[in-house]
């Protein structure tokens, strides 16, 4: 083989190798960007992290707080307790119907089903 010929095909390698040398300091790049990018949307996560640990364990204490709270004052609730607070939020006066008055509903009622049975009304 001649000089020449060696010369030519040394280049054509040589020309070669550099062409793959810059597609390879591209790839090279954009990886590099990528995983700039990766890094801070790595850095951005913690941050989450770190404000939903801390809102976690806020909402723990205020749950912890309201339980103890709770366990604290617990009550029996009963008719009059539901009656009362019908009444402030109405302004209608409730009241537990005591037995007397109930038996006279109760005769009171029953006296118009009959007269409606029997079809008999008084004016």
């Amino acid at each position: 083989m001649d000089d020449n010929k060696r010369i030519e095909i040394l280049t054509k390698n040589n020309k070669r190798l550099i062409e793959e040398n810059d597609k390879l300091r591209k790839r090279i790049e954009i990886y590099s960007e990528e995983q700039e990018k990766i890094d801070i949307l790595k850095s951005e996560l913690e941050n989450i992290k770190e404000i939903w640990t801390n809102e976690l364990k806020e909402l723990e204490e205020q749950k912890s707080k309201w339980q103890n709270k709770k366990t604290k004052s617990i009550t029996m609730l009963t008719e009059e307790n539901i009656a009362e607070v019908i009444s402030s939020w109405t302004g209608i006066p409730t009241k537990k119907i005591t037995q007397d008055e109930n038996k006279k509903l109760y005769l009171v009622n029953l006296k118009e089903k009959y007269l409606k049975r029997t079809n008999y009304f008084y004016p």
